[in-house]
C-alpha cells in the first residue's frame, strides 16, 4: 500500500522498478516524457498487482519545473501521500572539452540528471516527512571512476552521490533515509539514447559480459532489486550508503583494464584504436615523467582566478618567480591592484597585471576572456581557484544558486 514514485520510470531501470514495486502492493507512480510509454508500463504494472491496483500515469519532463511541481501534486492530490521517491530518470551524452557544444551539453547534462533531482527531493521532503519515508538516488560506477569525452556525465553522477551523502544527514532527524545505488553496465535504453548505433552497444555489451567477474551485463531488473531493498523495512538501518551493483567491475578494474584496451586494440573501429594509443601513451609517460617543482615558465601565460587573495594570491607570486606572465581576475579592483604591488614587492622582476572578473556573471566572464583576447593569443595555464562559501542564499546575475554559480559553473 505504499505510495512509489519512479522518475523515468517509462522505461529501462525505472520502468522494471515500476513492476516489481506494483508486484510487491505497492501504489505506484509512473512517470515519463512519452505518454504512450508510460501507459505500456502501467499496464504491466496492473497485471502483477495482486490488489488490482492502477498506477498513476504522469506525463512529464524532470528538466521542467513545473512539470515536476505538477508531478508531485498530481500524487498527493490522487494517494494524499508519498513513501519512496526514487530519482531514476537521466542520460549521458558523449563530448569533449573542446567542443564547441561542450557547455551547452554541460548543462543539459546537469539539468537532467542533477538539477531535477535537487528540486524534486526539495519539494518532496514535507510529504516524505509525514510518513517517515526515504529517496533512492540512481547514480552510477561513473561517479567512482573518471572517463574520457563524458565529463558532464560522471560529474552529475558525483555530484548526485554526495547530495545524497548531505541528505542523508540533514534529512536523518525526521526520519527521511536517503541512499544511493551506483548500477554497473546494465542493458538499458541510455546508450541509444546517446546516439550509439546498436552495433556498437552490442559490442559494449559484449566486452562487459567477457570480462565482469560475474561474467554478464546487468538487467534492469537487478538494480530494480535494490531498490525494493533499499525502500524496504530491512534496510531501516541503512542511509547515506552508496550501494554499488555492478557486476564487479570496479573491484575488477574491468572498466579499465587490459582486457578493454586488447578489445579496442582489435577492432576496426579507428577511434577505438585511437583511445586504446593515448591510453597506452599516458601510462608510459606517467610511469617515466618526474616533475620538478622548480620548473621554469619563462614566457608561459598563466590565468588565476581570485588571483588577489589567499592561495590565488601565493600562486601568482610562485608562478612569477618562475617567469612566468601572470594574469590574474578578481572583482575588487582595488583589493587586485593591491595584490599585484605586493607581489611586484616580492619579486620584482615579476610580470603580472590585473583584470577586472566577477564569476557571478557570465557577461563579465564573456568580457574578461574577450579582453584576454586582445592582450594574448594563447593561454598556458589556467589557475580555476575563486570560489566562495557560506555565502548568503542568493543568485547570480545569470539566475544560478549563488554557491552553484560561482564554484562550479564559472569554470567550465
Amino acid at each position: 500500500g505504499k505510495v512509489v514514485l519512479i522518475t523515468g520510470s517509462s522505461a529501462g531501470i525505472g520502468a522494471a522498478t515500476a513492476v516489481q514495486f506494483s508486484r510487491a502492493g505497492a501504489q505506484v507512480v509512473v512517470t515519463g516524457r512519452r505518454a504512450d510509454k508510460v501507459s505500456q508500463v502501467a499496464k504491466e504494472c496492473l497485471k502483477v498487482s495482486p490488489n488490482g491496483t492502477k498506477a498513476l500515469e504522469v506525463v512529464a519532463d524532470v528538466t521542467k519545473v513545473d512539470d515536476l511541481r505538477r508531478l508531485v501534486d498530481t500524487t498527493i492530490k490522487h494517494f494524499g501521500k508519498l513513501h519512496v521517491l526514487v530519482n531514476n530518470a537521466g542520460a549521458g551524452f558523449p563530448i569533449g572539452i573542446d567542443n564547441k557544444d561542450y557547455y551547452e551539453t554541460y548543462l543539459k547534462t546537469m539539468q537532467l540528471n542533477l538539477n531535477s533531482v535537487v528540486y524534486l527531493t526539495h519539494i518532496c521532503v514535507e510529504h516524505l516527512e509525514k510518513t517517515k519515508g526515504n529517496v533512492i538516488n540512481i547514480s552510477s560506477v561513473a561517479a567512482l571512476q573518471s572517463g574520457d569525452g563524458a565529463s558532464p556525465y560522471h560529474m552529475s553522477k558525483v555530484a548526485m552521490d554526495m547530495f545524497t551523502k548531505c541528505m542523508a544527514a540533514e534529512l536523518g532527524p525526521k526520519r527521511i533515509r536517503v541512499n544511493v545505488i551506483n548500477p554497473g553496465p546494465i542493458r538499458t535504453e541510455i546508450l541509444n539514447a546517446a546516439g550509439l548505433p546498436q552495433h556498437i552497444i552490442d559490442k559494449h555489451d559484449d566486452y562487459f559480459s567477457s570480462v565482469l567477474p560475474l561474467g554478464r551485463v546487468g538487467d534492469p531488473d537487478d538494480i530494480a532489486d535494490s531498490i525494493l531493498y533499499l525502500a524496504s523495512d530491512h534496510a531501516a538501518f541503512i542511509t547515506g550508503t552508496n550501494l554499488l551493483s555492478d557486476g564487479g567491475a570496479i573491484a575488477a578494474n574491468a572498466i579499465n583494464n587490459k582486457a578493454l584496451k586488447e578489445v579496442l586494440f582489435h577492432s576496426t573501429n579507428i577511434l577505438a584504436l585511437l583511445i586504446f594509443l593515448h591510453d597506452l601513451y599516458t601510462i608510459w609517460f606517467g610511469l617515466r615523467r618526474r616533475v620538478n617543482t622548480n620548473k621554469r615558465l619563462d614566457g608561459q601565460v598563466v590565468v588565476i582566478t581570485g588571483g588577489n587573495t589567499g592561495i590565488g594570491k601565493e600562486t601568482a607570486y610562485q608562478l612569477s618567480l618562475r617567469g612566468a606572465k601572470v594574469y590574474i581576475g578578481c572583482r575588487d579592483e582595488t583589493k587586485g591592484n593591491t595584490a599585484v604591488n605586493e607581489i611586484v614587492i616580492r619579486n620584482p622582476k615579476a610580470v603580472i597585471r590585473l583584470l577586472t572578473l566577477d564569476l557571478c556573471s557570465l557577461q563579465s566572464v564573456r568580457r574578461f576572456c574577450k579582453e584576454l583576447s586582445k592582450l594574448e593569443t594563447k593561454i598556458d595555464i589556467l589557475v580555476n581557484n575563486a570560489g566562495i562559501f557560506g555565502a548568503p542564499e542568493g543568485r547570480t546575475d545569470d539566475g544560478f544558486e549563488l554557491h552553484l554559480g560561482v564554484n562550479h559553473l564559472s569554470t567550465k
